[in-house]
């Protein structure tokens, strides 16, 4: 089993294309990540069928 925490990225920008062509370090003034515990999940990630 695995543990996941969802994450909602943000990126405020005036063409979309633009952003294609921008490095991380541009961008990190640009975007913004929110984080709700509340949607933290388990997920199976191997299942065995004793039959």
């Amino acid at each position: 089993m695995h543990k996941y925490q969802p994450r909602v990225h943000i990126v405020r920008c005036k063409d979309v294309s633009n952003l294609v062509n921008q490095n991380q370090f541009k961008l990190s003034s640009r975007f913004t990540t929110f984080i709700f515990p509340q949607t933290e999940f388990i997920a199976v990630t191997a299942y065995q069928n004793e039959k």
